[in-house]
Parts: structure tokens; sequence; C-alpha cells
């Protein structure tokens, strides 16, 4: 038993790397630019909040904490956002991979997670390196810490994006339903607020978002002045060892009503 098992492990791993540089090439390599844009969204999304606080709250560009704030809230919000919306479409955009026998929809899904938190890590590494080229600071304080804030936004993304990827790809209609909720979620996950600066009563309320806790333990990690912090990793940690069997459960359920294209 131990040995199938270990044989099945490698070759489920051989399956995810082949369907990773298959994503790779699909994905990035159609168009010159592909690559770019990975980077370019979340550097746009930063430096129009930025110009927004500039503007509206009186914030100023050579503050480095400012920058950091920002890119900490979009940077890990992107991350579990794009995990969660690269799974649900896993399915419906691959079912031809399906035909073959050595393929499942976890294999998919595994490898768009894993692609996506691999290419927000890379692009955060670059964004670092970015503000401390332009601004000369703003390196985290404690790099483990954040690239810990990270991993933990990476298993959230997955978790959920295991359970909604199987949903849509029974239920079409899922996508479309969640897409807009995400979109919502931008504005309630502390991407350009931080709780301390909210009504208790709104405080109490948006902290039941786990994607608020994890916002606050990256500014926590990254921002180089004491901030007033709310929320544990643990609570996002805890949804996420909830949603993860469910996920593995709804993925294994799905597979027979899964037609190959």
């Amino acid at each position: 038993f131990r040995h199938s098992m270990t044989e099945g492990l490698i070759v489920m791993g051989h399956v995810i790397v082949a369907l990773m540089l298959r994503e790779m090439k699909t994905r990035f390599g159609r168009h010159a630019g592909g690559y770019l844009w990975a980077l370019i969204e979340p550097v746009l999304f930063i430096a129009a909040l930025l110009l927004f606080k500039t503007a509206i709250l009186g914030s100023t560009i050579q503050d480095t904490n400012a920058v950091a704030n920002l890119a900490a809230g979009v940077l890990t919000f992107f991350l579990f956002r794009n995990i969660v919306q690269r799974a649900m479409a896993a399915v419906s955009g691959n079912r031809g991979l399906l035909m073959h026998p050595i393929v499942t929809p976890l294999d998919i899904l595994l490898a768009r997670s894993l692609l996506e938190a691999a290419t927000s890590l890379l692009v955060t590494c670059v964004i670092v390196a970015g503000i401390f080229f332009v601004w000369g600071e703003g390196l985290p304080t404690a790099p483990l810490a954040l690239l810990g804030v990270l991993a933990v936004a990476a298993g959230f993304g997955l978790s959920l994006g295991l359970l909604l990827g199987a949903a849509a790809a029974v239920w079409p209609v899922v996508e479309r339903i969640v897409a807009p909720l995400l979109r919502v979620g931008f504005f309630i996950s502390g991407v350009f607020f931080t709780p301390a600066s909210l009504p208790l009563e709104l405080r109490e309320l948006l902290l039941w978002n786990p994607a608020l806790h994890i916002t606050e333990a990256a500014r926590a990690a990254w921002l180089s002045v004491p901030i007033e912090t709310y929320g544990t990793l643990a609570y996002p940690i805890g949804i996420a060892w909830l949603l993860l069997p469910l996920g593995l459960l709804s993925e294994r359920l799905a597979r027979s009503r899964i037609a190959p294209a």
C-alpha cells in the first residue's frame, strides 16, 4: 500500500508539473507582454490608491510606509483572489485534458493554484525591490513573517478555490456569482484601510472576513513603524483547514459529473 501510494504521489507530481508548464505557455506565452501583466496589474492598483490617498487624504508620495501599507494589502489580497479565480475556471477551461486518464480535476486545480502562488511570490519580490530602488527604504522588517503570511493567503485561496472550483465545474453559474463577491471583497479586506481607523461596530463586523486578518498580518510584517493591529492569522488558518477537506470531498464527488470536452 505504501509503495503504491508513493508511486501515485510521484505520478501526480509529474502531472502537476507538466500542467503548470502548459499553463505558463498558454497564459503568458501568447503575447509578448503576457508575463508583464502579472506585474503591471498590482503596480497600477498600488499607484492608483497612492495617488488617491495623496490627493484626498493628504498622504505624501515620499512616505515609504504609506507605499508599503498599500503594497501589503494589494499583494496579499490579489494572491488570494487570483488563486480563487484561477481555480474556479480551471476545469471548465481544460476539460479536454480530462480525456487522459492520468489527469484528474484535482491535478488541474492544484497546477493552476501553485502557478498563481509562484507568480505572486515573484511579483512581490519585484515590487519590494522596486520600492527599495525608488525610495531607498521600505524593505519588509520581518521578511520570513511576510513569507508566512503569503503562504497563509495562498492556502486560504487554495482551500476556497478547491470548493468553488468543484462547484463551478458542475454549476457554471457559480463563477458569475463569486466574481462580483470578490470585487466587493477588495473593498472590505483592508486593502486601502486599516481596522484601527474604523469605528468599533464596523471593525468588529469586518473582522469576520478572514482576508482582513491576512492583510493586517502582512502590514505588521512589512512596515518599519509599530502599528495597531487587529485579528490573528489563526482565524484564516482555521477557516482554511475547515474548507480544505470540504474542497477535496467536493472535487471527488464532482468527478463523475465532469465530462471531458
